[in-house]
């Protein structure tokens, strides 16, 4: 998962009328590093990267992605079956929201 080479994030999300883009910052980020983490955001959506989503049970889920998937949006217990959103290289994510087939597709 990328980390934009910064230490463990903690910081608001940037909205778009089309998502959401959470980074987890320990500290405020400088100026700097809001644009290279835009920067670099916008990269990946030029890249056009495919969008895998994934159906599983929650215990496989787990196994196979880690306790990463969660991010700040912890799932409850009762939940059984995760919807895991992949962008190889990128990200993990247990979400239940709907995601464009390709990086690409954001925006459009």
């Amino acid at each position: 998962m990328t980390s934009f080479g910064f230490a463990n994030l903690h910081f608001p999300n940037f909205f778009s009328s089309f998502g959401r883009l959470t980074v987890k910052f320990n500290r405020k980020p400088t100026p700097e590093e809001v644009e290279e983490i835009e920067r670099l955001a916008n990269e990946k959506v030029q890249e056009n990267a495919p969008v895998e989503v994934y159906e599983l049970p929650r215990e496989e889920a787990e196994k196979h992605f880690g306790e990463d998937m969660y991010d700040l949006f912890p799932v409850p217990e009762e939940v059984k079956t995760l919807k895991v959103v992949v962008i190889e290289g990128w990200n993990v994510n247990a979400c239940n929201k709907e995601h464009t087939r390709t990086t690409g597709g954001i925006g459009g």
